[in-house]
């Protein structure tokens, strides 16, 4: 990318920043006049495309995927948009893909999150597991692990988890809500 190209990028971004998205729209797509395998450019275009409801966003940002494979985020923003439109198993996927370049928690979080929708709970586990195993303070993780004790009807299991989210974070209100069911649920 040359100094103009450069230049033209930046400032699409900052348009795109302070929300312009008209205005960052009408760049992007003039970088991708000039060079079209510029996968900042693909990869941004499709998320101001999906932020505004059109679906075309997906094909940009896989664009940008085929063209630069190994960016966690592109992989990252497009599974959070999978995510939003309830495509739970494209999610995953690139969520996956998203770890595998650059494992973070934050990742791994999402897809433990995914594995519990889609009802892959002993996955969902050991994805918690590996996040409590460096960060045991992970009150989300906790109650999650009570969340799926609690299914499991392990009431004593869950009721322990949710107190360990609420030792870490005494207003988690979902632990609150969750550990107050199983207690009920043990009094019965």
């Amino acid at each position: 990318m040359n100094s103009t190209s450069k230049e033209r990028m930046q400032e699409a971004i900052v348009y795109h920043k302070e929300g312009n998205l008209a205005a960052a729209r009408d760049l992007y797509m003039d970088i991708l006049i000039d060079d079209e395998n510029n996968a900042d450019a693909w990869h941004l275009l499709g998320l101001i495309e999906l932020k505004e409801g059109r679906e075309e966003g997906f094909e940009m940002i896989l664009k940008a995927i085929r063209l630069c494979p190994n960016s966690p985020l592109f992989y990252s923003n497009i599974a959070h948009h999978y995510k939003h439109y309830g495509q739970h198993k494209k999610a995953l996927e690139h969520f996956l893909n998203a770890y595998e370049i650059s494992p973070r928690h934050t990742t791994l979080f999402e897809i433990a999150l995914l594995y519990q929708m889609l009802a892959s709970n002993e996955k969902a586990l050991h994805c918690y597991e590996i996040i409590l195993a460096t960060n045991p303070s992970h009150s989300q993780s906790l109650n999650n692990i009570g969340v799926i004790y609690a299914q499991k009807g392990e009431w004593n299991i869950a009721q322990a988890y949710f107190q360990k989210a609420l030792d870490v974070k005494p207003s988690y209100e979902d632990a609150l809500k969750n550990i107050t069911v199983a207690e009920q649920k043990q009094s019965d």
